[in-house]
């Protein structure tokens, strides 16, 4: 029974570390014809309050993420996480790289605690 408390102690802060709430959004881009017709495509993330970019998979070329009339650019993930984005409705696109026919990028977002 003496257990009991500690085991509560114990797994309440693992309990909250889950609560985050995370978003992920995912985009590419196809090469076309030189200078004519890549093809762009990305989801759409609703940010329902301010959110920090903590995670950033694929974009080796860079990448840009465009939503409330605005576009940041990023020409690397370090320079892109921790980034600060406020609510909005965002998209993300991956730039293609030299010789390279498409690519992709997936970014997660934590929102601000409530």
């Amino acid at each position: 029974m003496r257990l009991a408390p500690f085991l509560i102690a114990a797994v309440l802060p693992a309990l909250s570390l889950g609560a985050q709430e995370t978003l992920v959004v995912k985009g590419s881009q196809a090469r076309g014809v030189p200078g004519r017709d890549a093809k762009p495509q990305s989801e759409t993330v609703n940010l329902v309050r301010l959110a920090t970019l903590t995670r950033v998979e694929g974009g080796e070329d860079g990448f840009w993420i465009e939503g409330g009339g605005k576009t940041w650019t990023f020409a690397n993930r370090t320079e892109a996480t921790g980034q600060s984005f406020p609510a909005g409705t965002y998209r993300v696109y991956p730039n293609l790289g030299k010789g390279k026919d498409k690519a992709s990028v997936t970014v997660t977002f934590v929102l601000a605690p409530r």
